[in-house]
This record gives structure tokens, sequence and C-alpha cells, in this order.
């Protein structure tokens, strides 16, 4: 490398190459390769180290403003704006020169995407240039994957920016109108896109106050469960949705089939009475793949969703009660300790039927706790948990007419009901008359 020139536009490709620009009475394109450099700077001085290990690979009488690493070779933007490949040879480290993009706009912010063979930057006006046309508007920084596309625009006389997302496929179609993503959340103007987690679901921003900030975008939260609930990854899609308060009914409406082909897995997978009672308690008849994450499922796959649904959902249509018969079945027929572990997900798949099963909960869980050591202490954290998701009044009625005092007197101790409380006490302490035995 000349000894009197400026370096620029570093860009370091792994642990042993680096490439940047050199410009002198002419512009070139250096490789330098980083191994051994470690060993190497105690005994040499930094010239005699760069010109043992540099290689010009390019040069050029036209100035280099931008490059970036191809698969096979480089990309390069001159200064009149226009864009050339730099192909290596089969066999050979001779490159050949290609024009990509005629001279137009000079671009900053520049990305090249490998994959997709595409040019990303941002003119003098602010428009979001890809392959040398102008896609979207007054955008002020961005992030691509192989995937999405994310843009921070700021529209005139407006107190805030704009946070995007678009879909790669529809901004590479050559087509020539400007895309205006509906899929969009307010941020603070003057906010600055510096990335975000390819194949995850956080952004990283930086703030007009120099502030660094994540932020998880709901889109990308939706396109990971989807993978992740393609793939049967159900615990983590259940962590995820518990942490970002993403409605549960998307494990079945996602892919009905599906799910109840897996439903035993699902329950195994989870294997936590917290995350399976989330999940019970938030069932619904409302389809979130039609309503509140519309945006996220295509129309195409709107129709695929709601034919399965209907297929699987024809004998009845009440799909509530055959997941919970499902779930339940499945975790009564696991060993006992798993049973009593996972016990208050079976009471909240009877009090999830409609009508809720009350009376069935009770009588079952004070069944199923007569068969354990410590069934008091069971009974009495079971019955608990029905008091808070089934109406005081139904519940102390209905224990009333199951016909089991010591029933009705735990309930009515969870419940705080002075009065019946009172009187189930009393009540217990009586011996069994012929009155008592008549009940039965």
């Amino acid at each position: 490398m000349p000894d009197e020139c400026v370096c620029y536009n570093l860009v370091l490709h792994d642990s042993k190459l680096l490439s940047a620009v050199v410009a002198t009475s002419s512009c070139a394109l250096y490789s330098f390769a980083l191994k051994g450099l470690a060993k190497r700077v105690v005994h040499t001085s930094v010239v005699q180290l760069n010109k043992f290990f540099s290689v010009c690979l390019f040069s050029s009488k036209d100035l280099f403003v931008w490059h970036s690493r191809t698969v096979n070779g480089f990309v390069l933007q001159q200064i009149d704006g226009s864009w050339i490949f730099l192909t290596r040879e089969a066999d050979s480290d001779i490159f050949t020169k290609t024009v990509m993009l005629s001279a137009r706009d000079l671009l900053h912010h520049c990305h090249f995407l490998p994959c997709k063979n595409s040019c990303f930057g941002i003119n003098k006006r602010n428009d979001l240039v890809v392959n040398g046309c102008p896609v979207i508007r007054h955008v002020g920084s961005y992030s691509v994957d192989k995937k999405h596309l994310l843009t921070v625009t700021f529209a005139p006389q407006t107190a805030s920016s704009k946070l995007q997302i678009f879909e790669l496929e529809d901004i590479l179609k050559p087509v020539t109108k400007e895309f205006d993503s509906k899929r969009s959340r307010a941020v603070e103007r003057g906010a600055l896109l510096i990335g975000h987690e390819t194949g995850g679901c956080r952004i990283w921003m930086q703030m007009p106050r120099g502030n660094l900030e994540t932020i998880y975008l709901r889109q990308l939260q939706l396109r990971k469960l989807k993978e992740l609930l393609d793939t049967c990854c159900f615990r983590e899609a259940a962590v995820m949705m518990k942490k970002h308060r993403i409605d549960m009914n998307l494990f079945y409406d996602h892919n009905p089939e599906h799910f109840m082909g897996h439903i035993g897995q699902f329950v195994d997978d989870l294997n936590c009475a917290e995350l399976l009672n989330l999940f019970i308690t938030s069932l619904n008849d409302k389809d979130v793949t039609m309503g509140m994450y519309s945006d996220s499922y295509n129309q195409c796959r709107q129709q695929t969703v709601q034919s399965r649904a209907t297929k699987v959902l024809q004998p009845n249509k009440l799909f509530v009660q055959l997941v919970c018969t499902a779930v339940r079945e499945h975790i009564l027929s696991r060993d006992e300790s798993t049973v009593r572990e996972l016990y208050t997900t079976v009471i909240s798949t009877y009090l999830k039927e409609n009508p809720p099963q009350i009376s069935k909960a009770l009588l079952e869980l004070r069944k199923k706790s007569l068969k354990f050591h410590n069934g008091i202490e069971l009974e009495k954290k079971w019955t608990a948990f029905v008091s808070m998701l089934a109406p005081a009044a139904d519940l102390f009625r209905v224990a009333l007419q199951t016909y089991d005092l010591n029933l009705a007197l735990a309930v009515a101790q969870n419940l705080q009901m002075v009065t019946f409380f009172a009187l189930c006490t009393t009540s217990h302490a009586w011996h069994i008359g012929k009155w008592q035995c008549c009940l039965f």
C-alpha cells in the first residue's frame, strides 16, 4: 500500500480479512490479511507490515465512495452514483469489472444484500432507493434482512416518526409505485434505527438524546411465533406469548389441524400448570388470525386457516370444549405425580366449558385429593383455585348441592362468607343423624 494515501470505508469481512478504499492520485480497493498480525507487530513497523499483508484488488481513476463484499467479489459505488461489480475469475486473483447501475444520485447509508443481489441506499431527497428505484419517501434510517425491510420515516409537519415494516419480496418486485406500510408504530421524532435481530424480534434504536433502546415489534414477534409453532417448539412460544402479552388463541388458530394432532406434545412440552392455565383461560371462539393479527396473515393464509378450522370443527363448532377435553384427557392419562402438579389445569378445563362445570370440578378434585397422602392440603389448594375462577355466589350454591359439608366448608373459607361459614362450621360438628343419611 502506498506510504502517502488516504484509507477509508474499512469493511471487516471475517476475523482474517479486511478491505478498504485507498485514495492517492487514483483510487484502489485493497484487501488486508489479518492472520499473524499480532505476532509480527512487535518486530516490524506498520508501513512494512502493510506492504507485506496488503493486496491491491482493483484500481481506477474514478473515486469510490463505498464498497461491500459479495459472494464472489465486491460491489462499489463511484462518485457519480454508478454501481459496479468486481467478480473474481475462476482459479485466479483477477477481478472483472461489470457495470450494475448507470450514473444516478449518490447514495449514503448504503447496504448490499448478497442473497437478493440488491443494493439499498438513501439519496439526497431522503428517498430509500433499491436497485436504482426510489421506493419509500422521507426515510431517515433503515435495516434489511432476507425477509423484511424496516424503516424510520419522518413525514413533514408531524411531531413523531414512524417505524414501518415491509415484506422484502414486495419491495423487490419490478414496480414503480411508492410503498406505504399499514403496519407501523410511532417513535420519537429524530430516532435512528441501528439494526434488528435477524430471525428474531428485537430492534435497536438510538433516541435523539443518545440513549439506546430495544423495541420488540409485534410483526417480528408473530413471524418468530409462526416458525416456533410450525416446528412444535410450544414451550418457547408459550414463554414468548406470556412475556409479550400475545393472545394464546394463536396456538390453535395458527393451524388447527396441526395443533390438535400434536396436543399431547403441546401439554408435555409446556409441562407447567401456570402456562397451561393461561392458555385454557384465554380460549375463546374468535379467530385471532382474522382479527387482531390479521395484518400478519395474508389473504391466502387466512383462507387456509379458515378452511382448516371448518374441517376440524365440523362435528361441533364448540372448539373450546374440544380443546379442553383433549388437554384434560391427556393430563389424566399421565402418572400420578404429574397429575398432581398439573391438576389445576384439569380444573380450568372444567370451568372453561360452556356452561362452566363447577359441580363436576368440585367433585372431581375432592375425589382426586383422597388419593394422595396430603389430600387435605391439596383439596384446600385446589378449592382456592376454583374460587378464583368461578363466581362466588354460584360456587357456594353448587358446593351445597354436592351435599358434602366438608367441601362446602372449604369453599366458604376461601370465599370468606361469614354467614355461611358459621352455618357450615356448626353443621360440621353435628353427628350423623337420620336427616343426614336421607340426603344420600
